[in-house]
């Protein structure tokens, strides 16, 4: 009897609806962070949102849950979003996160000396990526074209590694598989982005069906957002911390990608 009365009180008297659930997809990238400070923070719930922030640092598998309508909001660094625009990826650039201000860069064998050393040699990097888009950009630079010398498509950080072991000549990465490989005995920095900023910058998106059909959430995810990189300025431990937590990243490694 008790369990029918119940099962009758919520059907006349049915449990409050929390507000929708907005799912944003994120990667292994401390510009990112701020939105696992706001997270633990709790500035989504302040603005009276409903946010679940989930990993996925495969390119395609991100831009398919977002081109599927799987995913309300994501990262895309201005290139890239150039590239998923001209593919009817569906996608809304809100807010300009972060550049990338040596954070991305090459590594070389040490008896490559400068760009135009590449010709020849053998330079892994992930394609279709912020580290391929820098790299044909110094390519360009100088006059080359992948043509110069033997492409090994791979993600950053098997490219990194491949170059810690001596596989290949030359890699294109980010941090924090930059600061691994550049450690090695038998490498060094070839360029960064430290020396070409505002070439890469990162871009948060959401769906278009999303930013029409929900612009005062939209609203709200920006306010969220600009509270956690106020928190994270006044308070730089702490939020390293939480940041540090949720990305899986030693406390130490992610103060030098800050």
């Amino acid at each position: 009897l008790l369990i029918v009365a119940v099962v009758a009180w919520l059907v006349v008297y049915p449990p409050a609806q929390g507000p929708p659930k907005i799912k944003i997809a994120l990667v292994t990238w401390v510009g990112f962070g701020p939105f696992y400070v706001a997270q633990d923070k709790g500035y989504f719930r302040e603005e009276g949102l409903n946010v679940q922030l989930v990993r996925i640092d495969d390119f395609g598998a991100r831009r398919g849950a977002m081109a599927a309508g799987e995913l309300d909001g994501s990262f895309e660094t201005v290139d890239a979003l150039a590239v998923c625009l001209a593919e009817n990826l569906p996608a809304a650039a809100i807010l300009v996160v972060d550049q990338s201000y040596g954070g991305d860069g090459i590594v070389a064998n040490k008896g490559i000396a400068n760009i135009a050393g590449l010709k020849g040699k053998t330079v892994a990097c992930a394609k279709s990526t912020p580290s391929h888009f820098f790299l044909l950009y110094l390519l360009d630079q100088q006059g080359l074209s992948p043509r110069d010398f033997t492409f090994q498509p791979m993600e950053a950080g098997d490219a990194g590694a491949a170059f810690v072991a001596g596989k290949v000549d030359c890699a294109v990465t980010w941090e924090p598989w930059l600061s691994r490989a550049k450690t090695t005995p038998h490498g060094h920095v070839l360029a960064t982005t430290k020396e070409y900023p505002g070439i890469i910058a990162d871009t948060f998106v959401v769906h278009p069906r999303f930013a029409k059909n929900r612009p005062e959430d939209v609203k709200a995810i920006l306010r969220a957002w600009f509270k956690a990189t106020e928190y994270l300025r006044d308070h730089p431990a702490e939020a390293a911390a939480i940041m540090a937590k949720h990305l899986e990243l030693p406390a130490e490694e992610l103060d030098a990608m800050l």
